[in-house]
């Protein structure tokens, strides 16, 4: 006999799981637990006929060969096993956190089916229509109700997109979306009011790392069927960020019932210390012999040890906002908001104190009554709302949303002007705040597997000394995007929304390194002097400004948000956090993460590529790296820039940097082709273009164990085949290409003049010798690979043959003979070497 079980006092997420498993496993009995929440014995009164569920009393005598268990891995009551009986666990809890577990069950399991999913129920359901199974309303009624149950009404943080993907397919297939509100939103019983009234007399408010914390303790007489409901009332209506409930079960124990906000408690963990678990932001316990009342103060005493600070203004505000002094006018205001993309411009006095702002709107009315030279001070807005540092996200969310302008400043005791917080921060912190449980923690461990171990402790050393000045620090870029692809990353540049140059100060002084300031540009590089020690280059959080089109950025400190907004493609706008009471979370204000899932290269700004042409390389190199397509409104913006001929406007030391990185790429050809695809390669020079005999050279290249420097010389040689010899040596000038690569494009240009000669049937070893020796190696190749044919087959003997034979003779022979030096020597030398090999019989 199989049977199906799940735990005692239970709800729909384990009566529907039930259901699912015996049409999952049509052999087995899914029997009900001696005690059911009293919504879910309300609805089995009611539907128990419709469904395939019996009670213990109606099970044949017989000794149960497979526990099928779900939504727990505890078995409930004395069973007659077999011998080799076995188990079934299907659970979405971790093992750890399962409110159900028993770790000392005696029966094997042969199986653990779990998913990270918001219910159990999700992961049965959908074995079901994978099978296409049909299923009756009432059925879809329940799984909807046992999806609704333990997601929290799809509002938990766990719950997941497959989550809602069935919910919205039982929908269709007949579920009432009316039986939600009916047996999950009731109104309280009369023993469940008199345990709300208990508690109520015994609630506690309190303040924990900027938290709101309710707890609450009763005594029961008797066990009370939906308690959980309590927590989800007193929830509603003092919107704690933890709720912590103690109810004493007559003398048998207290039941622990927390709710809680998932970004300040893992409840799940909390419980699990006391014998329980489940979700990070939903668990219970049930804890025997203790009293509710010292159980509730202990549970108080270990919450500030376990609650996450709330995140404050300092956190999320804009640092290094730009300001101006009363005497400034409302020409200089409008500056400011243009060049920096400002809604306000904080005014202070010579001590920094802030005194108001002036806003969008009042600069656009002064200008158009032409006051553009009046003080900014006759105008002032000189009441704006002002916030401490330490100020909870909570009451800063409501403040700003509050705000009829939309914007609040941090000021420290002095009034002075610490940072601005808006609406727009507010929205991006909420976005990057709705990560994965877990995501924190996998994203530290990618991190730090992709360093050495050395640089890993520096980078952290590093970043906890600058929280203790109030600073964070990120990893950034194409680190992070390379690290999230699983793709060995490039260096690690880190950006410090504070002072970079103090904080690789201080690290080399711990580390005993070197620091190399660039205090125009905010940066530093902390350098050790033994391998693989290398290096790490900190960068102040900082935002850019084009005065023109193709001109270099003006640079000037700002936040993370506003430095990573500066960047070129929102996959390399990706931030990872190293900050200890932040580590390992990943900043996405851009969509880059979900760019990156899709394989898209998407630019940042409309501008992007008028401001800086050469991102026009950048987007081709790296779609070709990560087999990425280009994004649709990014290959217009691109069409474009090339109609306005933008290449042309930037420096040709740019243009050739980016064409060297691109040929450095182990997909240079699939580069190239791109470049041609998008008229890239015509922009660069009119007459380059990519064809099938380049893209095979490429492939046939890049096979050849060369050093990257000498590759990307033959593939740039290869590259430059197609256009004439005079546009070559012009392009080589045109682009200030190194004079080793201009020596060896003119190698190319002369030995493609003798391909005739070289093509001759006649030719001898001495004539091929003498031909090929003054030339470059890479040339050589670059010709046979273009040339083909005898003219390979001729380029290739010389290259693996002839030039390794020593010569016979040499200037030291001729001396001895008593032959003066002299210009003859080279004459006598060449024609005894020819001699030599044509004498050869190799």
């Amino acid at each position: 006999m199989e049977i199906i079980l799940t735990h005692p006092h239970t709800d729909f997420d384990a009566l529907a799981a039930q259901q699912a498993a015996a049409r999952v496993y049509p052999h087995a009995y899914a029997v009900l637990a001696h005690q059911l929440n009293a919504n879910v014995a309300e609805f089995v009164g009611l539907h128990g006929a419709e469904l395939r569920l019996v009670g213990r009393a109606d099970l044949p005598a017989e000794a149960v060969t497979r526990f099928i268990l779900v939504d727990t891995d505890r078995r409930w009551g004395d069973w007659q096993v077999a011998d080799d009986c076995q188990t079934i666990i299907i659970d979405h809890h971790s093992e750890s956190h399962n409110p159900n577990s028993n770790p000392a069950e005696p029966v094997p399991t042969i199986q653990r089916i779990t998913a990270a999913v918001g219910a159990t129920t999700t992961i049965l359901v959908q074995q079901l229509l994978e099978h296409a199974a049909p299923f009756s309303p009432t059925e879809a009624t329940l799984f909807l109700l046992g999806i609704y149950e333990d997601t929290g009404d799809l509002t938990y943080t766990d719950t997941t997109p497959t989550d809602l993907r069935i919910a919205a397919t039982l929908l269709e297939r007949g579920a009432d979306l009316s039986a939600i509100s009916q047996y999950r939103h009731r109104g309280l019983t009369p023993a469940q009011d008199s345990a709300y009234q208990a508690l109520f007399d015994q609630l506690r408010s309190t303040e924990i790392g900027g938290w709101p914390v309710l707890t609450a303790w009763a005594q029961l007489e008797q066990h009370t069927p939906g308690l959980s409901g309590l927590a989800e009332r007193l929830r509603d209506i003092y919107a704690p960020a933890v709720l912590i409930l103690a109810l004493g079960i007559g003398d048998g124990g207290t039941q622990l019932i927390g709710r809680a906000d998932a970004a300040a408690l893992d409840l799940g963990a909390l419980m699990a210390e006391w014998g329980g678990g489940g979700h990070a932001q939903a668990a219970a316990a049930f804890v025997r012999d203790r009293a509710p009342e010292a159980l509730c103060r202990e549970i108080e005493a270990r919450l500030p040890a376990l609650i996450t600070p709330a995140t404050t203004a300092a956190e999320i505000m804009t640092r290094a906002v730009r300001s101006l002094q009363p005497d400034s006018t409302i020409r200089d205001a409008a500056e400011v908001l243009r060049r920096w993309s400002y809604n306000a411009v904080p005014i202070i006095d010579e001590q920094g104190a802030l005194l108001g702002d002036i806003g969008r709107t009042e600069l656009t009315k002064a200008e158009r009554h032409g006051l553009s030279a009046v003080p900014v001070r006759r105008y002032l807005w000189r009441s704006p709302t002002t916030i401490a540092p330490a100020t909870p996200l909570r009451e800063v969310r409501r403040l700003v949303a509050n705000d009829p302008r939309g914007r609040v400043y941090v000021v420290d005791p002095a009034h002075q002007l610490l940072g601005l917080i808006t609406r727009g921060d507010i929205l991006h912190h909420t976005e990057r705040s709705s990560t994965p449980a877990g995501a924190d923690a996998e994203h530290t461990a990618q991190f730090a597997a992709a360093l050495d171990l050395r640089t890993c402790e520096r980078a952290y050393w590093a970043s906890a000394w600058a929280a203790g000045h109030g600073w964070g620090v990120y990893a950034v870029g194409g680190f992070v995007r390379d690290v999230l692809l699983g793709r060995p990353p490039g260096d690690l540049d880190l950006v410090v929304e504070g002072d970079a140059i103090a904080v690789a100060t201080a690290l080399a002084q711990q580390t005993e390194g070197q620091v190399r300031a660039h205090h125009q540009f905010g940066t530093a590089t902390v350098e050790w002097l033994f391998a693989p020690d290398g290096h790490l280059d900190f960068i102040t959080a900082r935002t850019e400004f084009y005065e023109h089109p193709t001109a270099l950025p003006e640079i000037e400190a700002a936040s993370l948000r506003h430095d990573l907004h500066r960047r070129d493609f929102t996959i390399n706008t990706l931030a990872l956090a190293l900050t200890p009471a932040r580590r390992g979370h990943l900043y996405d204000f851009y969509g880059g993460l979900r760019d990156l899932q899709h394989g898209l290269i998407r630019v940042l700004h409309n501008l992007s590529f008028i401001d800086d042409p050469t991102r026009l390389l950048r987007a081709i190199r790296l779609a070709a790296r990560l087999s990425f397509q280009i994004e649709d409104r990014t290959g217009e913006l691109i069409a474009d820039a090339i109609a306005q001929d933008v290449l042309n406007r930037t420096t040709a030391a740019r243009i050739r940097h980016e064409l060297r990185l691109l040929l450095e790429e182990d997909q240079a050809a699939a580069a190239l082709a791109l470049l041609d695809q998008w008229k890239l390669l015509a922009a660069i020079h009119p007459d380059l273009r990519w064809d099938a005999g380049l893209a095979a050279a490429f492939a046939e290249v890049q096979t050849r164990n060369l050093p990257a420097h000498e590759r990307r010389t033959l593939l740039l040689l290869l590259l430059l085949s197609r256009l004439p010899a005079p546009e070559r040596q012009a392009l080589g000038t045109r682009y200030s290409l190194p004079k080793i690569e201009r020596a060896q494009i003119d190698d190319y240009n002369q030995l493609e003049a003798h391909g005739a000669e070289l093509a001759q049937p006649q030719l001898s070893a001495g004539e091929l010798d003498a031909l090929l020796a003054p030339y470059n190696d890479l040339a050589l190749q670059a010709l046979a690979q273009v040339s083909g044919g005898v003219v390979a087959e001729r380029i290739e003997r010389y290259r693996t043959v002839l030039r390794l034979i020593p010569s016979q003779l040499s200037g030291r022979d001729l001396r001895a003979q008593g032959l003066p030096p002299g210009p003859e020597y080279r004459r006598l030398l060449a024609e005894a070497r020819a001699k030599q090999l044509d004498g050869w019989n190799g």
